[in-house]
């Protein structure tokens, strides 16, 4: 077993990141394209010049992501392993697969080191909020945005829900129960708010607070079955594996001995769920939707006219992207197919609009890098990273709270790097 709180070999790490990546190819060709090939469209052909091509993107990400240094070193590496790894793999092995999504994810990691050159401080301690009352103002904050939840649904937790059943009918009602306020803050309080409290509580060994803040997300995700919701409890408790370091060699393991379980799972318990909500689900179906939205929209990009230029610029197509790509590419036009940064900047104004959402990703981290927060909120930069890959970039922003976590960051959670060690 690795001791994650004493790595520090540089080749440990670099033996995960192989492992990980040659798991994710063997799992695209031997499980993913054979069961999900006719209804979603993955497809294998090998092409020994992809293959070569693909080693040496692969090489060139990795020798980038080793000379990077802890913060920036941890969003880095989350990029690499749900972003770049799944999408030079589908270029590798899956037909028309444009090359121009491997080399903007080049371009992202490349823009994304050189940032890291970029050093400057800005001075903004005044706008620190008391740490001794920052927790309690955190949960007032969290009851306050909770009170239209409480308005809607009552105070009941939906057990149905907490057991996965009907999930997507619970999330039809809530769709049609929800106003604009439960609308967004439910993405800030299960994705930033509630995540943030129950760190700091943990931290702080204020059991209490933690339960609390744990029982009011678990709420939140009563109310529409949002698996993110779920998600997020867990995924704080990273915080307990010190240094940024160490925890990507933390999620590099998790994930190896994920597949190789649920691979067991499918072999010797006949159920393939698990594998395909850990390998396909997590790693693959974005890839293919950013190039599902490459192929759609190369001919005419929509520049936000479904969204915020809506007034000044006509939306060519009855239905919205999202579920214009659910009827073309899955045939279910009531599917919500999200996608990341890169398929919504070309979707929007076509290699400029991906070039555009490299750049505000990058400023995003570089803000974030200049609060200076310790490694324990780490979880949040993974939701955060995880959100930015699957849902477009304005969206991120707003509506799932990145915005938010940035003024959070300079509230409550700046120079906290030292405060950690």
């Amino acid at each position: 077993m690795i001791d994650f709180k004493n790595i520090n070999n540089k080749y440990v790490e670099l033996f995960l990141f192989l492992t990980l990546f040659f798991f994710l190819e063997y799992e695209y060709y031997y499980f993913v394209v054979p069961l999900f090939k006719e209804n979603m469209g993955f497809d294998f052909a090998f092409s020994l010049w992809k293959y070569g091509l693909v080693k040496l993107f692969l090489t060139g990400l990795l020798f980038i992501n080793y000379k990077l240094k802890e913060f920036n070193y941890f969003a880095n590496s989350l990029f690499l392993i749900f972003l770049s790894f799944p999408a030079i793999i589908l270029f590798e092995f899956m037909p028309g697969t444009p090359i121009s999504i491997s080399l903007f994810i080049i371009l992202f990691h490349v823009l994304f080191y050189l940032s890291s050159l970029i050093k400057f401080d800005i001075k903004t301690d005044k706008y620190i909020i008391n740490k001794k009352y920052s927790l309690y103002i955190i949960l007032g904050i969290t009851i306050l945005m909770l009170i239209p939840f409480f308005i809607i649904y009552g105070f009941k937790i939906n057990t149905d829900a907490l057991l996965f059943k009907d999930v997507y009918k619970i999330r039809a009602e809530a769709a049609i129960k929800s106003n604009i306020l439960t609308s967004y803050f439910l993405g800030w309080l299960i994705k930033i708010i509630i995540p943030i409290g129950i760190i700091i509580s943990l931290h702080k060994k204020k059991c209490l607070l933690v339960a609390l803040f744990i029982l009011a997300q678990l709420y939140v995700f009563s109310t529409g079955a949002h698996k993110s919701a779920f998600f997020s409890i867990f995924v704080v408790f990273i915080m307990y594996i010190k240094t940024y370091r160490k925890q990507v060699a933390f999620i590099l393991f998790s994930f190896i001995v994920l597949i190789i379980a649920s691979k067991l799972i499918s072999i010797f318990g006949e159920n393939i769920y698990p594998e395909s909500y850990s390998v396909r689900r997590t790693f693959f179906i974005p890839a293919i939707i950013i190039s599902d939205y490459f192929d759609f929209f190369k001919s005419q990009p929509i520049h936000l006219s479904h969204s915020i230029l809506h007034k000044f610029i006509e939306y060519p197509y009855e239905l919205q992207p999202t579920h214009l790509i659910g009827k073309e590419y899955f045939s279910n036009p009531a599917s919500n197919v999200n996608t990341g940064f890169i398929g919504d900047g070309f979707m929007n104004f076509g290699y400029i609009g991906v070039l555009i959402n490299i750049i505000g990703v990058i400023l995003i981290f570089k803000i974030i890098e200049l609060f200076k927060i310790s490694y324990i909120y780490s979880g949040i930069l993974l939701i955060i990273i995880y959100t930015l890959i699957s849902s477009y970039f304005l969206t991120s922003l707003l509506t799932h709270g990145i915005i938010l976590f940035i003024i959070f960051c300079l509230l409550f959670l700046q120079n906290t790097e030292l405060e950690n060690r």
